[in-house]
C-alpha cells in the first residue's frame, strides 16, 4: 500500500475515498448545522466571509479516521490528491459551462425564432386584411359588371325595338308615298278627263281621240313624256 518515497499511492487514496463515501450520510451535516450557527453567530452560507470553516471541518468531515488517513498519505500525496480533485472540478465546471452555454444558445435561438414567428404572424395578418379588402373590391366590381351587363341587355332590347319601329315607319312612309303618288295620278287623270270633256263641249266637232294624258306636245307632235325626259337627261350629259 506504500508507494515509492514511503507515501500512500493516490490511486489507493481514491479507492479509499470511494469505499468511504457511503459512510458520510447527508443528514450528518444537518445534525451539526445548529452548533455551527451558534458558534459563528451568522448563517451557514459558504459565501459569508465570517463562516468558521475550521469549525465546519472539525464537526462535519474531520473524524479521527479521516485525520489518521491524511497523516498516512503525507503532504505529497495530499498535493497529488488536490490536483485530482482540481481536475475533476475543472471537468465538472467545463461540462456545466458547455451545457449552460448550449441552454443559453437554445434560449437565444428560441427568442429569435419567436421574433420571426411574431413578424410572420404580423405579415400574415396584414395579408389577410389585404385579401379581405381585395375580395370586397372584387365583389363590388362583379356586381357592377352584372349591373352593366343587365343594362346593356336592356339597351340592346331597346335598340332592337327601335330598329323594328324604324322598319315599320319606313314601310308606312313608303306606303304613304305610294298612296300619295297614286292619288296625284288619279287627280291628274281626273283633271285631264275633265279638260277633255270641256274641250269636246267647246269644240263639238273636234278630234279628241288621240289625246293621251301620258304625252306632251313637242315640235307639233304628241310624244311620250318619258322620252322627252330621257332626251333631257342625255342633253345634260353632253
Amino acid at each position: 500500500m506504500v508507494d515509492r518515497g514511503g507515501l500512500i499511492s493516490v490511486s489507493n487514496l481514491l479507492l479509499w475515498e470511494e469505499d468511504r463515501a457511503w459512510e458520510i450520510p447527508w443528514s450528518f451535516g444537518i445534525e451539526h448545522e445548529s452548533s455551527i450557527q451558534v458558534k459563528s453567530g451568522r448563517g451557514s452560507s459558504l459565501w459569508d466571509k465570517n463562516v468558521p470553516f475550521n469549525v465546519l471541518a472539525d464537526e462535519v468531515v474531520q473524524s479521527t479516521s479521516d485525520m489518521s488517513r491524511i497523516e498516512e498519505v503525507g503532504d505529497v500525496g495530499i498535493d497529488q490528491f488536490m490536483q485530482v480533485l482540481g481536475f475533476r472540478l475543472a471537468s465538472i465546471g467545463r461540462s456545466q459551462e458547455k451545457r449552460h452555454r448550449k441552454v443559453l444558445q437554445s434560449a437565444a435561438e428560441s427568442t429569435d425564432l419567436k421574433g420571426q414567428l411574431e413578424t410572420k404572424e404580423t405579415m400574415l395578418s396584414e395579408l389577410k386584411k389585404e385579401h379581405s379588402i381585395t375580395k370586397e373590391k372584387l365583389k363590388l366590381e362583379k356586381e357592377e359588371h352584372e349591373s352593366a351587363k343587365e343594362s346593356l341587355g336592356k339597351k340592346e332590347s331597346e335598340l332592337t325595338t327601335i330598329n323594328e319601329r324604324i322598319v315599320e315607319v319606313t314601310l308606312q312612309l313608303k306606303q304613304i308615298e305610294s298612296s300619295r303618288e297614286a292619288d296625284i295620278l288619279d287627280a291628274f287623270a281626273e283633271g285631264f278627263e275633265c279638260s277633255v270633256i270641256q274641250g269636246k263641249f267647246l269644240c263639238p266637232g273636234g278630234e279628241f281621240t288621240a289625246i293621251d294624258p301620258s304625252k306632251i306636245v313637242r315640235n307639233g307632235q304628241l310624244v311620250d313624256d318619258e322620252e322627252v325626259a330621257e332626251e333631257g337627261d342625255d342633253n345634260l350629259a353632253d
